[in-house]
């Protein structure tokens, strides 16, 4: 119920999206992103969200690379958390994250940003860790 409210009270910001390219192996992978950069935002994460269009999702960006850790609670769709380096480069996926564990997941080294898509897209979309992510806004 309160992820619910804070949901509501989420998508009534003015939220900005940004536009990301994952160079693949096969081709390069184009996704719009809401982004999450204030430290409310990221906690909230997708909290309370029922669905997700295709390539859509969320990118939490931190201001400085950092461990990162990443729970479900609350969030009622399965997710794939990819963790990104300064430089770009895909770190790790936690692939199809379970909807509301209280599982942390850490990213195990520094990450600057975390994109979160749906549960099974990275690997459907032929995402891979060493794969390079370009962010424009």
């Amino acid at each position: 119920m309160l992820a619910r409210l804070l949901r509501t009270i989420a998508d009534r910001c003015a939220s900005t999206r940004a536009r990301v390219e994952i160079a693949t192996a096969a081709s390069p992978v184009h996704l719009d992103l809401e982004i999450a950069d204030k430290a409310w935002r990221r906690a909230l994460g997708m909290m309370g969200k029922t669905q997700l269009r295709e390539n859509d999702g969320m990118l939490l960006l931190y201001p400085r690379p950092r461990i990162v850790r990443l729970w479900m609670a609350n969030t009622p769709l399965a997710l794939d958390a990819i963790f990104v380096d300064e430089a770009g480069r895909i770190l790790k996926i936690a692939h199809r994250l379970q909807p509301n564990s209280r599982r942390w997941v850490s990213s195990e080294k520094p990450a600057k940003w975390v994109l979160e898509i749906a549960g099974g897209q990275a690997m459907h979309l032929g995402i891979a860790t060493g794969d390079r992510v370009r962010v424009s806004t």
